[in-house]
């Protein structure tokens, strides 16, 4: 077997989510078997109905194997591979499809679960409930599976910090105060006098209370009930499938979860 992340057939997901042939545009599947001398060929289904092979060389196809395995990590470490025994292959090029996902909180009828959105299906919500990136080796550990059935309402929060927003707004605020100032008074030395720093001080609590306000406010429309109703989650669905880390193009550990 290629990799215990794959079968003895790769399936077009399979092929588009790793990347695994850049120079097609797009292959249905693909099957392969290692020859006496351990080079690893591929018989490839293609869009257009045609068949064609591909060969990986015995240490091109350990460094395939290698791609598999690590793919998650490969962004932000392109040197685990070995790319000159990859011919078409491109670090920048990688078919990566993982977004930050949303923090999400779930009530259900068996109990209230919090976590990153990692994947809306038709008939379920699935939440990455560890922080960081996703880890294909720990989705039996903190992937949390919520059917609609048992959903109650769903609280879907902002992506960026309210409070980093109200505080940016209050920092504009002290500092357009205090070029106003300089330009009524004419006079260099009023950004560093006992004014100016007053307004860089009303300035930070604006900010503060920005934020707080900002965050209640945010708070309208981001609670989402479903009252176990499948035409509700789907209206759910269709407003917040973008905002989980993946969609249309899943990594091989998530499909018994769809």
């Amino acid at each position: 077997m290629l990799s215990p992340r794959v079968g003895t057939e790769l399936d077009s997901n399979e092929i588009e989510y790793f990347n695994v042939f850049p120079d097609f545009d797009f292959v249905r599947s693909a099957f392969y078997r290692k020859d006496n001398f351990g080079n690893i060929r591929f018989l490839l289904s293609l869009s257009d109905g045609k068949d064609t092979t591909v060969t990986f060389s015995n240490l091109g196809g350990e460094e395939l194997i290698k791609l598999i395995n690590q793919f998650e990590k490969i962004p932000d470490n392109p040197k685990l591979v070995n790319w000159k025994l990859l011919p078409g292959f491109q670090t920048d090029k990688l078919n990566y499809f993982e977004n930050a996902g949303r923090n999400a909180t779930i009530y259900s009828t068996s109990g209230t679960f919090s976590g990153r959105l990692l994947m809306i299906s038709d008939s379920a919500v699935c939440l990455w409930q560890k922080k960081g990136d996703f880890q294909p080796e720990e989705v039996q550990r903190y992937l949390k599976r919520i059917p609609y059935s048992e959903i109650r309402e769903i609280e879907v929060r902002p992506s960026f910090s309210s409070k980093l927003f109200g505080a940016s707004v209050g920092a504009g605020l002290a500092v357009a105060a205090i070029q106003l100032g300089l330009n009524i008074t004419n006079n260099e030395d009023y950004v560093f006098s006992g004014n100016s720093l007053l307004l860089l001080g009303l300035g930070g609590l604006t900010g503060a209370v920005g934020g707080f306000f900002f965050d209640g406010v945010t708070s309208i429309g981001r609670f989402q009930s479903v009252n176990q109703n499948h035409l509700l989650f789907s209206k759910f669905t269709r407003k917040h499938r973008d905002h989980a880390m993946f969609r249309k193009i899943i990594p091989p550990e998530l499909k018994e979860f769809k």
